[in-house]
């Protein structure tokens, strides 16, 4: 039976400016399979609803996903066969799904007077935009593993022996804009990737996570750190909260979330790599601590050794200044008549 959690936290910034929270997650997991998807809804005046449109995207993603699977090994063999296919047939499913559900509540929930005069005048605005967000959906079977996404965030997989890798990115995202599932063009930014093999973990997350981060490094440390705590899920799940509460406050201000799937017997079997590749990282992080205090002292000595220089250049300015004093009263009291 695959397991995994999910866990999402208001942005510091959202309450703080009483915005609700834009993300959602989900999961489902099952005796064959495990899914997690997260989706981030867009911030901005025009996405009024964006909130309720990843909600939708979430549910569209995994039940997407749970039809295509209900007869596993037919899908096995149809997905080994010619996954690009497949993939591009999940793709499409998922957004006809999104859009039926964003109609059907659209009709039933039509835009009221405050929302309205939150939009812009723009009349050629698709009703979809007032929903946008984006999506990362993963899957984690017996013996392979696949995934989706349209915009940004993360999508991280720690394989066998603990070493984690991004298998697939947002191409299209950049500056202020991101690809979104209410656009056009949707499809076009619709990324996907299979995979053969047994991983420990695969797990999506919302651009708030990543973007706390240093460095990629560090980010994909951290999903090692996960792992190590995974064989308790809710000691697990409220350390997660209480690290993104942290770093919401501390980072962005962003809203983030994250949704992961593992395999209960893969995670136990793999539990000695994992600890060994947490004790690799403490033992890089102290080495790389180590010699960033090295670098500090030795740049503290050198402009420490700066400002002596600087310091005896200003007490030889200061002498020579005072010898010329003492020679201009010499030369004045020369100069004064005698009594």
């Amino acid at each position: 039976m695959y397991k995994g959690l999910c866990c999402i936290v208001q942005g510091a910034d959202h309450i703080a400016q009483n915005i609700i929270c834009q993300d959602n997650a989900g999961g489902r997991y099952y005796e064959r399979y495990g899914a997690a998807v997260v989706a981030d809804g867009h911030g901005g005046t025009k996405y009024i609803r964006s909130d309720i449109g990843s909600r939708f995207a979430v549910e569209s993603a995994l039940n997407t996903i749970d039809a295509f699977m209900a007869d596993y090994d037919a899908f096995t063999r149809a997905i080994r066969a010619n996954s690009s296919y497949i993939l591009t047939k999940i793709g499409e499913q998922f957004f006809a799904r999104w859009t039926d559900k964003i109609e059907a509540y659209h009709r039933e929930h039509p835009l009221t007077p405050e929302e309205t005069e939150k939009i812009s005048d723009d009349q050629s605005m698709s009703l979809y935009t007032f929903y946008g967000s984006t999506i990362l959906a993963a899957v984690m079977a017996e013996d392979y593993y696949y995934g989706f996404l349209v915009g940004d965030g993360g999508f991280v997989v720690v394989n066998e022996e603990a070493c984690v890798s991004i298998p697939i990115e947002d191409q299209n995202s950049y500056a202020n804009y991101v690809s979104s599932i209410c656009s056009r063009n949707a499809f076009d930014a619709f990324a996907s990737f299979y995979r053969e093999g047994t991983p420990l973990c695969l797990a999506v997350s919302t651009d708030g996570l990543i973007k706390s981060f240093g460095s990629e490094e560090d980010f994909k440390n951290y999903h090692v750190l996960l792992s190590a705590s995974l064989q308790d899920l809710d000691k697990c799940r409220e350390s997660i909260e209480k690290n993104f509460r942290k770093r919401t406050s501390q980072g962005s201000g962003d809203d983030i979330s994250i949704s992961l799937v593992t395999d209960p017997q893969r995670l136990k079997a793999g539990m000695d790599r994992i600890n060994e590749k947490v004790s690799e990282q403490l033992e890089k992080k102290k080495n790389r601590e180590q010699e960033e205090e090295r670098a500090r002292l030795k740049a503290q000595k050198e402009e420490d050794m700066r400002r002596m220089r600087s310091l005896e250049g200003n007490v030889v300015q200061l002498q020579r200044r005072q010898e010329e004093l003492k020679r201009q009263i010499q030369e004045l009291l020369e100069q004064m008549p005698r009594m």
